[in-house]
C-alpha cells in the first residue's frame, strides 16, 4: 500500500524496475487523492497489475471504501463503495443526505469506528457524533472533514478537504480541483496549490510545480491552459517551479515545507523579462498595486487596478516614457504584455499630447489660483459665509494621546505644504494666493469628561457639528482648524475641518499618511522621516495656467462642446416641494449597504463586460434617473481627482474637477448596451478631464440660473481615492461621522467599497426631497442593480419595472428603518384596526396582461399579514381559486415563526412532507427548507405529491433570503397547461393514468433513503402507509424498498370544479435528466433499479414524443418572477404547478404545506 506521492516517485524511477515488479498482482493507493494522470501512468507502466483506490483514516480503522481503478476513467478516480460493516454518508449542512451529484461532507460509521481521541474529550465530541440513521443504540458517525458526492452509479467521488477550501476575492475554491487540472498538462509532473496571505493583497493562490520536461511551460501558457478548464478566479497568482515537492515521512506532500514566494527560484515570466519597457511598466504596477510580482499575462484590473489607479498609471507612463496615451488604452490593453506593446508603439509614433512636466516655478509675484480654486473663490464671493465647501473629518482616539506630539505633527505638515499656509485675496482684477511663512495651527480644546454620559454624548455631537459648520474667511490663514474634545482620561475626539479651496479627498490621504509618520517620530524623539516636497501646489497652479492654453485647451474644448451639444440643461426630477428661486444648500443624508452577494455579482458583471465597477454602478444610476425623470438624455456629473500628473500625487491642495457624463437611453437598450455606452463615455471623459469645469460652462454658453447648478444637478461619486487607515502608536482610532447638513447639488450618490460590500449614501437637498423619497430611490437602485447583475441583456423597460416593483424589500441595511419597522410591528398587534380587504390591502399584478400570480400589497404601514388573512379568509380562498397563486409582498414577515403563523391563519391543518421525492430539512414543526438540489439544477414544474394518495391542497413559500441571481419559483396554471396539450395525449393519459415506480435505498446508495422519505426507521410504519394508499411494495436484500403506485393523470379541482393536468410523469421519467446523467444511470443500473421512473398506468412505456410535448407546453405556460426578501407565495397545488430556476448566491426559501386532500 502506497500513498500517491510515493507511488508517483516509484513510477518515475529511471530505470524503472519492470522485471522486479512483473509478479505484482495488486497495488493499493491510500492516504491522498489519487489523480487521474497517476492512475493512467500506473496502467501504462504496470498493465498486468490491478490498482485499487482506498479511502479512510485512523479514526475509522484505516480504509473504509474501495474501488478498482479502471482504464476507462474519463474524469476522476472515485473512492468507491463502503467495505463490509462500514457505513458512509454524504450530508449537507443540516446533516441530511444530499442528492446524487451534489457535494457534501463525508461521514463514516460502522464496526471499525474508534472510540475517540485519547484524553481529548472536546475533540472527540466535535468529531464523533450520534448516528441519526442507525437503529443501534449508541451508534456514532465520524466527521472526516472531507467533501464528496455520489455518482449516478453509486460510487463516491472524493472532492477534497473542507479545510483545503479557501475564499479568494469572495469565491470559495477547492485547491485540489486546480491541482487536478494542472496535472492534465503534459509538461507538469506534480503540482501543489496553496493559499498565501501576504497582508497586502489578501489571500492569493500559489501553484508549486514539477516539470515533466527540461523546457518548462511559461506562465502565459499555464494561464491560457487553465482558462479553458477553470473560471478566472481559480487561477493562481504565481507559478513556482521546484525540482521536487517536499514530502512528509508518510509520503504525503508537505505543504508547509513549500518555499516562500519571495525566496523561490521562480521561473515565472515576470522574472525572465529582458525588455526595458516591460520592466519599467511592471515596476509601476508593483508600486501602484502593492504586488510582489507581475507576469506578462496579468491584467491590471484583475490584480487590483481600478479607474482611479488607471489615471495614476497613465500619469506615470507619461512621465517615464515621455508620452501621453489616451486613458482608453489602459482599458483596451490591460495585460502587461499588451500594454508594453501599446507604449512601445506610442513611443515610435510619438502620437499623443505634448509632454510638459511640472517644475518648481519662479515666484516673482503672488501666484495665481488654479482653475479649481478660482471657481471656489468666485462661489465664496457670490455667497459669503457658506459652509458647503467645508471638509470635516473626525476620529475617536482611545488610549494614551500625546497632545504635544499631535500638535507638533500638524504644525510640521503645515510647514511642509504651502497650501496649509495660504490665504486668498484680490490683486487688482484677479485673485491671487498669498503664502505665510509661519506654520501656525488653529487648535481648539474642550473638556467634556466631567459630564454625565448622556450630556457628554449630546455635547460631542453639538461641538462637532458647530465646529464643522463655522464659515472660513478666505482672506485669513490658515484655512483649516483642529478641534480636540476630551471625553475621558484615555478618550478623545479629534476633528479636522478644511476649506475645499486648499484640500480635497485625496489630500486627506496624504495628510493622514504623513501624520502617522510624524506622530510616531515625535513620540520616539526621532528625526523627521521625510524630506520637504520639492514641488508645491502653487507650482501646479502656475504650470496649469501656462499649459492649458492654445492647442491643448482647444482640443479639450472641442471634445466637450461636441459631447454636450444639445444636452438638456436640467434633469427634471419630480420633487416633493417646488424648487426655490435661489438654490439652497440645506441637505441631509440617507445611508444604505449593498450586500456581499450582489457586490460580487456586480464585480463579475463588470469584468465580463470589460468595464470597471464604477462604470457598472453608474450605468444603473443612469437608469434610476431615467426612471424618475422620464428623460432619455441623461447628464450626470462625476468628480475626478484632477491629478493626471504623477508629480501631484503627494501634494495637499484642491485638484478635484468634475466631468459631465451623458448617456442616451432612447430605443429601450439592454443593460449591456447601456454599460458599453457608459464605458466609452467615461473613458473619453477621463482623457479630457483636464478642462476646468467653469471653462466648460463658459464654452457651452449656458445661461447661469440661480435656482439650479449649470450642466448637471445630480452627481455620482464612487469614492476610491487612497485614504490609508489612520494608525497611531498607543491609540485605537475609529472614524466618527460629522454631518454638516449641506448639499451642493440636488442629489449626490456616494458609493464606497467596504470589503465584500458597497456602502451607499445619498446626499440630497432637503428643500426639494423628503427622506422617504430618497429611501425609495435607494431601494429602487438596488433593484435595478440586482436585475442587471442577473441578466445583463435585460432591457431598459425591464430595469425600470424592477424599480417600480420594489416595495421596500432590500439588502440595503438601514438601521433606523429596521428599528422603525420593528416598532410598527409591535404596535400593530396591539391596536384595533379595520382588517377588511378593501381598507388594508391593494391588489394587482406583477406585469400588465399577466394574471399569475395575483399580487397583494399592504395599503399602509404596520399591517400584520396573519391577522389580516385570518379576518379575510373567504376573500383569500376566492381569489386563490380564481388565480391559482397569490404573492404577498411588502408585509412585515421577517421570521420563520411569522411565516408559520400566516400559514396557520389560512389553514389550521399543516402537514408533514411524507413520501416526498426531494431532500428537505424540517425547521419548525411543519416548516421545511426548499429542495436541497444543487443551485445549478433546474427543477421542472410539478404538482407537489401528485403521485401520492395524499397531497397538500395549499403550498406556502417564504423568501427569507433572495439569491443574487436566478432562483425564481417558476409557476404555471394547470388549467392553461391542459388547454394547450394535444387532445390525443390528454385522452391517452386520462384513460391509462400514470404508474410511479421508485427504489429507495437502505443504509447507503444513490438517491433518497426510505428512512428520510417516510421520516421513520420502522418498516411496519412504512408498510402500513403503503397499504393505506394502495402502494405495491417489496423489500430488497440490501435493505432497499421498491414501490409502485398508479394515480390519475388529470383531476377535478374541488372548489371550482375545473379540470386540471395533475401528475408528475414528465418529471419522474429518466428522460427528464440531462442526457449524460441519464446515459450514466442506464449504464450502471437496470431500469428497475433507477431511483424513480414513470410509466403509463398499465405498465407500458410513455412515448418520449409525448413527454417532450408536455415539457414544451409547461415552458410556454411558465411564469417566473424574482424573489424579494419577505415575499410569501400561496399556491393552490391542484391549480398551479411549481419548479425552481438555477441560481447563484445564498438562497433561503422555506416551504409549508396544508389542507391535505386524500383519494
Amino acid at each position: 500500500m502506497l500513498v500517491p506521492s510515493l507511488l508517483r516517485a516509484i513510477l518515475e524511477l529511471d530505470p524503472f524496475p519492470q522485471r522486479e515488479l512483473a509478479g505484482l498482482k495488486y497495488c493499493f493507493s491510500s492516504g491522498e487523492a489519487l489523480s487521474l494522470d497517476l492512475a493512467r501512468q500506473f496502467s501504462a507502466r504496470l498493465p498486468h497489475c490491478t490498482l485499487m483506490n482506498l479511502y479512510g483514516s485512523s479514526e475509522i480503522g484505516a480504509d473504509v471504501t474501495w474501488c478498482i481503478v479502471s482504464e476507462s476513467l474519463s474524469a476522476s478516480v472515485p473512492i468507491g463503495r463502503p467495505i463490509a460493516n462500514a457505513r458512509v454518508y454524504i450530508l449537507n449542512q443540516q446533516s441530511q443526505p444530499v442528492p446524487v451529484g451534489a457535494p457534501g461532507k463525508i461521514y463514516c460509521g460502522g464496526a471499525q469506528l474508534a472510540h475517540g481521541y485519547l484524553n481529548r474529550p472536546d475533540l472527540t465530541a466535535e468529531k464523533f457524533l450520534p448516528d441519526p440513521f442507525s437503529n443501534s443504540p449508541g451508534a456514532r458517525l465520524y466527521h472526516t472533514g472531507d467533501v464528496g458526492s455520489f455518482r449516478p452509479d453509486g460510487l463516491i467521488e472524493y472532492r477534497g478537504r473542507a479545510d483545503h477550501q479557501v475564499k479568494v476575492r469572495g469565491f470559495r475554491i477547492e485547491m485540489g480541483e486546480i491541482e487536478a487540472v494542472l496535472l492534465e498538462h503534459k509538461q507538469i509532473r506534480a503540482a501543489a496549490v496553496i493559499a498565501r496571505d501576504d497582508n497586502q493583497n489578501g489571500v492569493e493562490l500559489a501553484a508549486y510545480l514539477v516539470s515533466e520536461t527540461e523546457k518548462r511551460p511559461t506562465t502565459v501558457e499555464l494561464r491560457e491552459f487553465l482558462s479553458k478548464k477553470l473560471p478566472a478566479y481559480m487561477g493562481p497568482s504565481a507559478f513556482i517551479f521546484v525540482d521536487a515537492l517536499p514530502l512528509l515521512p508518510s509520503g504525503k506532500v508537505d505543504r508547509r515545507g513549500l518555499p516562500d514566494l519571495l525566496d523561490s527560484p521562480v521561473t515565472d515570466s515576470s522574472r525572465q523579462i529582458d525588455q526595458p519597457i516591460v520592466e519599467l511598466i511592471a515596476g509601476i504596477w508593483q508600486q501602484l498595486l502593492n504586488v510582489k510580482s507581475v507576469s506578462l499575462s496579468d491584467s491590471f484590473f484583475d490584480i487590483g487596478g481600478h479607474s482611479l489607479l488607471a489615471t495614476q498609471l497613465n500619469s506615470r507612463l507619461r512621465r517615464v516614457f515621455k508620452i501621453d496615451l489616451p486613458l482608453a488604452c489602459i482599458f483596451d490593453s490591460p495585460t502587461l504584455a499588451s500594454m508594453a506593446e501599446t507604449v512601445e508603439a506610442a513611443m515610435r509614433s510619438n502620437d499623443g499630447l505634448e509632454y510638459s512636466p511640472i517644475e518648481s516655478a519662479h515666484r516673482c509675484d503672488d501666484p495665481p489660483l488654479s482653475f479649481a480654486q478660482e471657481r471656489l473663490w468666485v462661489l465664496d464671493r457670490m455667497a459669503p459665509g457658506g459652509v458647503s465647501q467645508n471638509l470635516p473629518i473626525a476620529v475617536r482616539l482611545e488610549g494614551s494621546l500625546d497632545i504635544a506630539a499631535l500638535e507638533w505633527s500638524m504644525r510640521e505638515i503645515a510647514r511642509r505644504h504651502e497650501s496649509l499656509r495660504t490665504f486668498f485675496t484680490a490683486a487688482g482684477d484677479r485673485p491671487v494666493q498669498r503664502i505665510i511663512s509661519n506654520a501656525s495651527i488653529d487648535l481648539s480644546f474642550a473638556d467634556l469628561s466631567g459630564l454625565i454620559e448622556a450630556a457628554r454624548d449630546t455635547g460631542r455631537r453639538r461641538f462637532l457639528t458647530e465646529f464643522a459648520c463655522v464659515p472660513f474667511q478666505l482672506e485669513r490663514a490658515p484655512l483649516w482648524r483642529l478641534l480636540l474634545l476630551r471625553l475621558g482620561e484615555r478618550e478623545h475626539i479629534a476633528c479636522l475641518t478644511m476649506h475645499h479651496i486648499i484640500s480635497d479627498g485625496w489630500s486627506l490621504g496624504v495628510l493622514v499618511s504623513e501624520l502617522m509618520q510624524l506622530y510616531e517620530a515625535a513620540r520616539a524623539e526621532a528625526p523627521v522621516p521625510q524630506a520637504s516636497p520639492s514641488l508645491q501646489y502653487a507650482d501646479f497652479a502656475i504650470w496649469q495656467r501656462n499649459w492649458l492654453q492654445g492647442d491643448v485647451l482647444q482640443k479639450h474644448l472641442s471634445y466637450w462642446t461636441r459631447q454636450l451639444a444639445g444636452a438638456p440643461t436640467l434633469l427634471k426630477l419630480p420633487t416633493d416641494r417646488p424648487r426655490p428661486p435661489v438654490q439652497t444648500d440645506r441637505g441631509a443624508t440617507e445611508g444604505a449597504m449593498l450586500d456581499t452577494a450582489l457586490t460580487n455579482n456586480l464585480r463579475l458583471l463588470s469584468r465580463a463586460e470589460g468595464a470597471t465597477l464604477f462604470m457598472t454602478l453608474l450605468a444603473a444610476f443612469q437608469v434610476l434617473m431615467r426612471r424618475h425623470s422620464g428623460q432619455d438624455d441623461i447628464v450626470i456629473g462625476s468628480p475626478v481627482s484632477g491629478r493626471t500628473r504623477s508629480e501631484t500625487e503627494g501634494m495637499i491642495g484642491c485638484f478635484i474637477n468634475a466631468v459631465a457624463l451623458r448617456t442616451d437611453l432612447s430605443g429601450n437598450p439592454t443593460f449591456k448596451e447601456i454599460l458599453s455606452q457608459v464605458r466609452d463615455t467615461a473613458l473619453a471623459a477621463y482623457a479630457h478631464q483636464d478642462l476646468p469645469f467653469d471653462l466648460l460652462v463658459d464654452a457651452l454658453h449656458t445661461q447661469r440660473r440661480s435656482d439650479h447648478a449649470p450642466v448637471f444637478q445630480v452627481v455620482f461619486n464612487f469614492q476610491n481615492a487612497p485614504l490609508p487607515e489612520l494608525v497611531l502608536p498607543g491609540l485605537t482610532v475609529t472614524p466618527v461621522p460629522v454631518d454638516t447638513a449641506t448639499a451642493k447639488y440636488d442629489l449626490t450618490l456616494y458609493l464606497k467599497e467596504h470589503g465584500d460590500t458597497i456602502a451607499a449614501s445619498m446626499v440630497y437637498n432637503s428643500d426639494l426631497f423628503d427622506r422617504s423619497t430618497i429611501q425609495g430611490m435607494l431601494r429602487q437602485y438596488r433593484a435595478i442593480l440586482t436585475t442587471a447583475a442577473s441578466d445583463s441583456s435585460a432591457r431598459l423597460g425591464s430595469l425600470v419595472r424592477s424599480a417600480n416593483l420594489e416595495r421596500g424589500q432590500s439588502a440595503m441595511i438601514d438601521t433606523e428603518r429596521k428599528q422603525a419597522n420593528l416598532q410598527r410591528l409591535i404596535t400593530s398587534r396591539r391596536r384595533a384596526v379595520n382588517l377588511s380587504s378593501e381598507a388594508m390591502v391593494k391588489t394587482g399584478f406583477l406585469q400588465e396582461g399577466q394574471t399569475l400570480p395575483l399580487l397583494i400589497t399592504p395599503a399602509g404601514d404596520g399591517i400584520d399579514l396573519a391577522s389580516w388573512a385570518a379576518a379575510n379568509l373567504d376573500f383569500v380562498e376566492a381569489e386563490l381559486s380564481k388565480y391559482g397563486a397569490i404573492l404577498f409582498r411588502g408585509f412585515e414577515v421577517d421570521s420563520t415563526a411569522a411565516f408559520e403563523r400566516f400559514a396557520r391563519s389560512v389553514t389550521p391543518e399543516l402537514v408533514n412532507y411524507i413520501e416526498g421525492s426531494s431532500p428537505r430539512v424540517r425547521l419548525l414543526d411543519k416548516v421545511y427548507t426548499s429542495t436541497g438540489y444543487p443551485p445549478e439544477y433546474f427543477i421542472s414544474l410539478h404538482n407537489e405529491l401528485s403521485y401520492a394518495h395524499k397531497w397538500p391542497g395549499y403550498l406556502f413559500f417564504y423568501c427569507a433570503a433572495a439569491p443574487s441571481r436566478g432562483g425564481e419559483t417558476a409557476i404555471a396554471d394547470c388549467r392553461e397547461v391542459l388547454r394547450r396539450l394535444d387532445p390525443t395525449i390528454v385522452e391517452r393519459f386520462d384513460r391509462k393514468g400514470v404508474r410511479y415506480v421508485r427504489r429507495l435505498h437502505g443504509d447507503r446508495g444513490a438517491g433518497l433513503s426510505w428512512q428520510s422519505v417516510f421520516e421513520t426507521t420502522d418498516r411496519s410504519v412504512v408498510e402500513a402507509y403503503c397499504r393505506e394508499g394502495s402502494i405495491d411494495f417489496s423489500w430488497g436484500e440490501d435493505g432497499s424498498l421498491r414501490t409502485s403506485q398508479v394515480r390519475p393523470a388529470l383531476a377535478t379541482h374541488l372548489r371550482s370544479g375545473a379540470r386540471v393536468w395533475f401528475n408528475q410523469a414528465d418529471q419522474w421519467h429518466p428522460s427528464n435528466l440531462a442526457s449524460e446523467v441519464s446515459t450514466a444511470l442506464r449504464s450502471v443500473a437496470r431500469e428497475e433499479d433507477l431511483p424513480i421512473n414513470a410509466y403509463y398506468g398499465d405498465g407500458s412505456p410513455i412515448e418520449l414524443e409525448a413527454l417532450d410535448h408536455i415539457r414544451g407546453v409547461f415552458r410556454q405556460a411558465t411564469v417566473a418572477f424574482p424573489w424579494r426578501e419577505g415575499d410569501v407565495l400561496l399556491i393552490d397545488n391542484m391549480l398551479v404547478a411549481h419548479g425552481r430556476m438555477p441560481y447563484t448566491g445564498p438562497r433561503k426559501v422555506l416551504v409549508a404545506m396544508g389542507s391535505p386532500i386524500t383519494i
